[in-house]
């Protein structure tokens, strides 16, 4: 016999259980990944199918390494496979024939421990228990924190919660916290954990009653009495985090505003805020998956999000005066390019004064342009692919310029397909908000004055995951106005696509779809007669403007440019080493 080998076989025999063996090996291993309860559960199942009924003959082929049970002198014997039975009686033992087998070969009992990786002990409790009955029982574990161990009043207050979320909560798979297979579940506003609770008690007996019903018969019955608020709590928080009290706030979809008003009373409207949440759910998931393959170094993509972040104002400052409240600062815009496959976000601080100031289809392609264009995103091994997620929102992202843009570096042999995606109005929230979030909380925890505060701020938000592009090192670029001299195409109703597909083999064409695995519509945008080859990669395109702070007037006085309200309102609450900074960069030395 081997010396690896790991059964109680005689020396003669072959090895059950051989660890020079692979295949073995594989099957252990395939076995002890599974958890505790699923091992036990399959073991149980094979020793139902061979193991005969105590007293019963086994049709099986005999053990021959097991002897017969001894007979009492006198005692008449019946002839069995698998040795001479006891006929039994009522101080007589009947024993139970076991045959242990694994991919169609006997086992002796070493064997089958080392296969299903259990003790020898472990699978005589069991044996005794299956063998014992003539139905088959399944596997209840009795150790503490695990899924089948939880008593039966734990199971009613997560079932009530359960329900009670299904019944009043709104689902929300975007928000903070929700995660996949388990969304966030947000109650309304108005509900309070204590009336939660008492729902609880006052629905306790009847669902155990109906728990006490539904049992194991073995299974220890409910409590008489619900749990304690405390631990109801504490269970809430541990068990069921995904299940929330919402708070107020603003910016939700208008759609689903509209139609939950209108579903309790008009069966219409229910249905469409069905229709319409699969529909946003759906994609969700293409955004993840997207996102999610990225994490595979060999995925022939790279994964682009974009989009523009609530301005700042400067100065911010933890200890705020109540004047400056009222005051109206410097703006600091923030635009950020998440590239998944690097796990960083490009965030470009933008200035008062110092970029075109105009969140249009120009500045979106200038800045998606320099990304794209800068060695760290070049040198990615899927960037002739790209997939891009945007916001849905017309003056910024689906308009003419951006396709015709997309349609340009295509054609231009930039890349060999592009497609861009965009979720549901309404239902938008993505990875550049979460970076957009972070770069808020490090902005809160110290006082910000100068632009250079942004940048160090938005350059720390993360450890590693933050780069920071100063919109002074942007080259501002008159593309709608290049592109327009070879372009004219347009999409029919763009707002009602959400998926635009270019590639190279039809350079200068866009496919459209309403949905990520809908047909196709094919749109033209290249002008007649300009071929894709005629295309000049270097044409010259013209510098864009730099909207000065002259040229801004204060809204309630024209005769108030936005420079002078600055040095006027706001220049004059800086720090002195600070002061001559600001008026020299930012504010300049306009006469007031």
């Amino acid at each position: 016999m081997s010396p690896d080998c790991k059964c109680t076989c005689a020396p003669s025999c072959q090895p059950c259980f051989d660890r020079a063996n692979t295949e073995h090996v594989d099957t252990a291993v395939s076995f002890r990944q599974l958890k505790e309860a699923e091992r036990i559960g399959y073991v149980r199942a094979i020793m139902f199918a061979n193991a005969a009924a105590p007293g019963a003959e086994s049709n099986l082929v005999a053990n021959p390494r097991r002897p017969p049970p001894k007979r009492r002198k006198n005692e008449p014997a019946t002839e069995g496979v698998g040795g001479v039975l006891p006929t039994g009686g009522q101080t007589q033992k009947r024993y139970s024939i076991m045959t242990y087998t694994m991919r169609g070969q006997r086992l002796c009992p070493g064997g089958f421990s080392a296969f299903t990786q259990l003790s020898k002990r472990t699978l005589a409790v069991h044996h005794a228990q299956v063998a014992g009955s003539m139905l088959f029982t399944p596997y209840v574990s009795n150790k503490p924190g695990t899924k089948d161990s939880q008593r039966a009043h734990t199971r009613i207050a997560l079932a009530f919660l359960d329900a009670f979320a299904a019944r009043e909560a709104d689902c929300c798979p975007t928000g903070r916290g929700s995660r996949r297979g388990a969304p966030l579940l947000l109650l309304p506003s108005h509900t309070k954990k204590k009336d939660v609770y008492d729902a609880y008690k006052e629905a306790y007996a009847g669902m155990a009653e109906l728990e006490k019903a539904n049992q194991n018969p073995t299974a220890a019955s409910p409590r008489a009495t619900p749990l304690a608020r405390k631990s109801f709590l504490d269970l809430w928080s541990k068990s069921r985090p995904n299940i929330r009290i919402q708070r107020t706030g603003s910016d939700f979809c208008d759609l689903c505003f509209r139609l939950k008003q209108e579903a309790p009373t008009n069966e219409t409207a229910a249905d469409g805020l069905t229709a319409h949440r699969l529909h946003y759910l759906e994609e969700r998931d293409f955004y993840h998956f997207l996102r999610s393959n990225t994490k595979e170094a060999s995925v022939p993509y790279v994964h682009v999000t974009f989009d523009f972040a609530e301005k700042l104002l400067l100065p911010r400052l933890q200890k705020q005066p109540g004047q400056m409240y009222l005051l109206n600062g410097l703006h600091v815009d923030l635009f950020g390019v998440l590239i998944s496959n690097i796990k960083t976000q490009f965030t470009f601080p933008l200035v008062e004064g110092h970029w075109p100031m105009a969140n249009d289809a120009n500045v979106v392609c200038a800045m998606l342009h320099h990304t794209l264009s800068s060695e760290r995103v070049k040198s990615l091994p899927g960037i002739r692919n790209l997939e891009l997620h945007a916001d849905n929102c017309d003056g910024q992202n689906k308009n003419r310029w951006i396709l015709w843009y997309l349609a340009w570096r295509v054609a231009t042999q930039r890349n060999d397909s592009i497609r861009l995606h965009f979720m549901v109005a309404g239902h938008t929230k993505n990875h550049c908000d979460a970076h957009f979030s972070l770069i808020k909380r490090a902005v809160k925890s110290k006082d910000i004055w100068t632009p250079l505060d942004v940048e160090h701020a938005v350059a720390t938000s993360t450890k590693s995951s933050s780069a920071c592009v100063p919109g002074n090192m942007v080259d501002w670029r008159d593309w709608k106005g290049y592109l327009e001299g070879f372009f004219d195409g347009l999409v029919p109703s763009i707002t009602t696509f959400a998926h635009f597909e270019f590639r190279k083999d039809i350079p200068g064409c866009v496919l459209v779809r309403h949905r990520p695995t809908g047909q196709p519509k094919l749109y033209t945008l290249m002008k007649q007669g300009i071929d894709h080859s005629n295309l000049v990669p270097s044409a010259p395109i013209r510098q864009l403007d730099i909207k000065s702070l002259d040229a801004c007037f204060i809204d309630k006085k024209k005769d108030l440019t936005r420079r002078q309200y600055l040095k006027r309102h706001i220049l004059e609450r800086y720090r002195h080493d600070d002061h001559d900074h600001m008026a020299s960069e930012f504010f300049g030395d306009a006469a007031e």
